[in-house]
């Protein structure tokens, strides 16, 4: 590097050190006149400009300069915001941390796609990319309010997990969604198949907020007439809990259906006959005695 002699901050012709290694990065200007006008000459330093690196000055004419100069460029770091397991649309926004070396370095910011001009991502620009002792600076992002891989936000909990590519982050939201059950009973009313019409089996089928979810189950006349559908999630892709409820696949002939929460009643009035009597009275000649 050239480092140059000002006398009162103009350049002095003549006067440069060239500063190496081999020179243990020392050097030293002599045989300088001390006065100039009889007013004493003010001497700095200044180094020929060095790509990369920024340039600062310590020190006296009288002690001796000190010119550090440090590595630079700049950075950025990009994040984006992902969700498995719920819309995107239905999320709640988050706050994301910039950490460089493990420090949190400068505020939180508020990823939220939903609000108005809001946005799933978010560009960290101009961060040094060294630190003052030439060190590349490793950045991270982390988001706020997890715990140990958790987060509790808007009604759910998720599971966290960061994901590194380059200077780009994802971190992705799942959402937990306990699973359920739906437990039922069939239920015959036709005076215990008094008329013989009652079909082996029926066709249960699950619904989901009203909407068939192509679940169905055989259950058996036989049987006790319970039903379980196992395996439901909780919630549906808004985050909301879901309403289920059952139907029966289409009704016996002859039958009648209602249904009470999860119980569904198969209902039949067995046939009634008219059967008519007469009674007729062979008695003549006993009439008055044996008709009391």
């Amino acid at each position: 590097m050239t480092v140059r002699l000002l006398a009162d901050g103009e350049v002095v012709d003549n006067q440069t050190l060239t500063l190496n290694a081999e020179s243990e990065w020392k050097g030293s200007f002599s045989g300088l006149p001390k006065f100039k006008a009889g007013k004493e000459i003010a001497y700095t330093v200044s180094e020929d400009e060095v790509s990369g690196y920024s340039t600062a000055y310590s020190g006296t004419a009288a002690g001796g300069f000190t010119v550090t100069n440090t590595i630079t460029g700049k950075v950025s770091v990009a994040v984006t915001k992902a969700w498995a397991g719920i819309d995107a649309d239905a999320a709640p926004a988050v706050l994301v941390q910039l950490y460089a070396d493990g420090v949190a370095s400068g505020d939180p910011v508020t990823l939220d796609g939903n609000a108005e001009d809001g946005s799933w991502s978010h560009i960290f620009e101009g961060l040094d990319q060294y630190t003052a002792e030439g060190k590349a600076i490793a950045y991270t992002v982390a988001e706020q309010g997890v715990e140990n891989g958790k987060l509790s936000a808007g009604g759910h909990d998720y599971t966290v997990k960061v994901a590194q590519d380059g200077d780009s982050w994802t971190v992705t939201n799942t959402m937990e969604n306990p699973k359920t059950s739906v437990s039922g009973k069939k239920v015959w009313d036709d005076a215990d198949n008094q008329d013989g019409i009652r079909p082996d089996s029926v066709t249960v089928e699950l619904l989901a907020n009203g909407a068939a979810t192509g679940k169905t189950v055989e259950v058996p006349a036989d049987g006790d007439g319970s039903f379980t559908f196992t395996g439901l999630p909780t919630f549906d892709a808004k985050g909301i809990e879901i309403a289920y409820s059952v139907d029966e696949v289409g009704v016996p002939e002859g039958y009648e259906k209602s249904i009470e929460g999860t119980t569904i009643t198969n209902i039949h009035t067995p046939a009634v006959r008219t059967v008519s009597v007469t009674k007729a009275w062979d008695d003549l000649e006993c009439r008055a005695v044996c008709r009391q």
